[in-house]
């Protein structure tokens, strides 16, 4: 008895997970492909694409499955916003998933003064040059990854 066309996808690995931005996700998302009985379908060709916020997949080729049924992608790297991403794979015959991952800002490269350096002014007065902001103290910081 062999094993029949896919009849389900669904997400076995890689799904809801969090890494700084522009960079790759620890886990490599990968589907798992089944038949109408449940057996793993080897040799079925599952091709991801980048679908919410930006970044990369690699490979951008199709993907073939293993012999347990499942494809995996290379890498996955998030894009260079905070916020959410979605990864989708897709095969044919069989509904597509969609993977989920957050992206958060990295560790500040630098931090530099903006406005208002170097002017002293008597308590409760307001000084000459006013920061460009409600707070009193005006500062710039850039994430590695917004260079």
């Amino acid at each position: 008895m062999g094993v029949d066309a896919p009849s389900a996808m669904v997400i076995d690995s890689g799904d809801a997970q969090t890494a700084t931005v522009n960079s790759g996700v620890p886990i490599k998302p990968t589907v798992l492909l089944r038949d109408q009985y449940n057996n793993p379908v080897s040799g079925a060709s599952v091709t991801f694409s980048v679908t919410g916020g930006g970044g990369s997949v690699s490979p951008v080729t199709a993907v073939a499955t293993d012999a347990a049924g499942r494809a995996r992608v290379t890498s996955w790297t998030l894009g260079t916003g905070a916020g959410p991403n979605s990864l989708q794979a897709a095969a044919s015959g069989v509904s597509s998933v969609t993977f989920s991952a957050t992206g958060t800002a990295g560790a500040p490269a630098n931090a530099a003064k903006n406005a208002g350096d170097a002017q002293a002014v008597t308590v409760n007065t307001a000084v000459p040059v006013k920061p460009p902001c409600s707070s009193p103290i005006s500062s710039v910081i850039r994430s590695r990854a917004s260079r």
